[in-house]
């Protein structure tokens, strides 16, 4: 055994090996938390929050007017807050809150502006990886109007219990990670 050791290019492998197998472990930087895996929006029937894509950017399907179409949801209201210490922005618009039943799907567009109202691109990412709540990256877009919005598709499990589940966010911008911003999905029965 003491000669194994003293090969050192087999030290050099074991050193890299264990180092690769702890690095496949999947444990954040507090700041930096855990990517949101892409997905693809099902092919369903039309429900309020929904989104479609206009020249505009991500809008919910309550929240796009189409003439001579009257529109039979409330519209999805969204809340701007702001996630910077300064209190002089950036500012993160978003619905802080989801109520729904087991077994569907929900969605969040979430955007990210500066105090001059400027939209920016940012990056987002899960702050814990532990609810039975599924949260995909349902896509991403950037356009002439604006640099960015990011929706987030929310897969309610058929068997989860009523209740409130908060999922927490962290938001980058510019480089610069930000404190959590929360968002409770209510199951209702």
């Amino acid at each position: 055994m003491k000669e194994f050791f003293k090969n050192e290019s087999m030290i050099a492998f074991l050193l890299i090996l264990i180092t690769s197998i702890l690095g496949c472990r999947q444990q954040p930087m507090a700041e930096q938390g855990f990517e949101i895996p892409m997905a693809t929006m099902p092919n369903r029937v039309a429900t309020y929050d929904d989104v479609t894509f206009s020249p505009g950017g991500p809008v919910y399907r309550a929240n796009s007017y189409e003439e001579g179409v009257v529109s039979n949801w409330q519209p999805v209201k969204s809340k701007w807050v702001a996630i910077g210490d300064s209190g002089n922005g950036p500012y993160a618009g978003y619905r802080d809150s989801i109520e729904t039943k087991a077994g569907e799907i929900r969605y969040n567009i979430f955007t990210v502006r500066k105090s001059d109202d400027e939209l920016v691109k940012f990056k987002i990412t899960l702050a814990d990886n532990i609810s039975d709540i599924r949260v995909r990256n349902a896509g991403e877009w950037n356009g002439p109007v604006a640099n960015g919005a990011t929706v987030l598709m929310f897969e309610i499990p058929q068997n989860i219990l009523p209740g409130n589940y908060k999922i927490e966010f962290f938001i980058s911008v510019d480089g610069h990670n930000y404190d959590r911003i929360p968002c409770t999905i209510h199951v209702i029965e």
